[in-house]
């Protein structure tokens, strides 16, 4: 009965590659979808400190749960305004817990409503 979006975030500060010291802020959003899908949108920005290069991102996936796993099978960027398209190699969330989930070699805590 609750038609809210469920979101975790992530956030790092770290050094590394061309550009140095960084900071990421990334959050995942979910919904149940009419279809039974699982629908995720990953939002993330990571700025550059020493240049103040700004890189963002916004996709959107859909996928069906499995155990401890939901498997995506689809993606959308979302920036770009493309359509869905299938992923070759399915990407693969672990819910870990019931307030943290790994996606992408990173894990996301719950965010407090």
């Amino acid at each position: 009965g609750d038609t809210q979006a469920i979101s975790f975030k992530f956030h790092t500060i770290a050094s590394g590659g061309d550009y140095g010291k960084f900071e990421t802020n990334s959050s995942l959003d979910f919904r149940q979808e009419d279809s039974g899908e699982i629908s995720m949108r990953m939002y993330s920005t990571t700025v550059y400190v020493n240049s103040g290069k700004l890189n963002e991102q916004e996709y959107t996936y859909t996928g069906h749960r499995k155990g401890n796993e939901i498997i995506f099978t689809r993606m959308q960027d979302s920036l770009n305004e493309g359509d869905f398209t299938d992923l070759e190699t399915p990407s693969v969330l672990t819910i870990k817990s019931p307030t943290s989930v790994e996606f992408e070699n990173r894990t996301y805590v719950q965010k407090k409503q």
